[in-house]
């Protein structure tokens, strides 16, 4: 058992944000995280932060089928607020991570506040216990080297499992074609649903902030 502060600090903060107007979205962001103890309790100064929004392919903001360009800039000057040193990274499955970021309107934020993008072209064999579905997950290396990884997932359903919340952004990830043969291996929504809490585990994200500002339905 932990400390009577410990059981009492709150694990999920909801916060209601009526559009994405930058210092909307800002002010929200920080409200937030507030009753979490605010950023710095995820981000120490210096430390390398990886932001990983959900790009699963570039499309307009106004779909909802991707994190907004306002999230990610409010949760990068949050990061650098704290001290720590953002870069951006994902996996879309259909084009290059430049290609997407630029139609869905994250590019011009990254570019703008000059934050490095990292690649998921390269993995490190994450091993894991007896028991999980698989023996290794290939996760990307600068996920599994970055002192701190924050998941920007996007609220929207999902064609198998229905509904995710914050876990199968982490899905993201898992470098390149590997992410197919896992949809192939896995097409029971029990088998799926596992795995993307297995790979949500190794991946060990410090902190999810969802971006249900304005959420998807249906097949995006």
């Amino acid at each position: 058992m932990g400390s009577d502060a410990a059981v009492s600090k709150p694990l999920v903060s909801v916060v209601r944000c009526s559009s994405y107007d930058t210092a909307l979205v800002k002010e929200s962001v920080q409200a937030s995280l507030l009753p979490l103890g605010g950023m710095r309790s995820f981000v120490s100064p210096g430390q390398t932060v990886l932001i990983k929004p959900n790009l699963i392919h570039g499309t307009p903001p106004e779909r909802g089928a991707t994190t907004h360009p306002e999230a990610l800039r409010a949760v990068i000057e949050e990061v650098r607020g704290a001290g720590g040193k953002p870069v951006v990274g994902e996996s879309p499955g259909y084009e290059s991570f430049r290609v997407a970021a630029g139609k869905s309107g994250l590019l011009p934020v990254i570019e703008e506040l000059d934050v490095p993008i990292v690649s998921f072209d390269s993995w490190a064999e994450v091993r894991l216990a007896p028991g999980h579905l698989v023996p290794s997950l290939p996760i990307a290396i600068p996920v599994a080297t970055a002192d701190a990884v924050i998941s920007l997932p996007k609220l929207k359903s999902h064609g198998l499992t229905v509904y995710t919340g914050c876990v199968k952004n982490m899905f993201g990830v898992i470098c390149g074609t590997q992410k197919a043969q896992y949809h192939l291996r896995f097409q029971d929504r029990e088998a799926f649903s596992r795995l993307l809490a297995e790979i949500y585990a190794a991946a060990r994200p410090a902190l999810s902030i969802l971006d249900g500002i304005v959420g998807m339905d249906g097949n995006g």
